[in-house]
């Protein structure tokens, strides 16, 4: 969130023109991916398989929540569920996707698995 907070300008910029390359060289952001109106940024991955997580954040061009994972969408609105400030997603292995509203169309994201 700090990182969208002192980098909101440039990263709407960049997420609203598809710059890959100008997102990609914000410091703290470690993969960027482009998928169906979504613009997915990837900040952090860590952890061993059944234990790992990755976090980051994503712009969507229509302003609607999805569940995401290794610059992919996961899942759609319709199968989120709310939870706190969020929603969230469990999949059939018992992956966890959790997202929530930051500003603007920008999205956290965070992926348990």
């Amino acid at each position: 969130v700090h990182l969208v907070e002192r980098n909101y300008d440039a990263i709407m910029e960049a997420c609203e023109n598809e710059d890959l390359a100008r997102l990609a060289a914000i410091k703290g952001i470690h993969e960027v991916d482009v998928v169906d109106g979504y613009v997915i940024v990837c900040c952090q991955r860590y952890g061993i398989v059944s234990s790992s997580q990755e976090y980051g954040f994503y712009y969507s061009r229509d302003n609607v929540p999805a569940a995401v994972f290794d610059g992919q969408i996961i899942a759609g609105p319709s199968q989120l569920v709310q939870k706190g400030e969020g929603y969230e997603y469990i999949d059939s292995g018992y992956n966890v996707f959790y997202t929530e509203h930051i500003i603007g169309n920008l999205y956290f994201y965070k992926a348990s698995f």
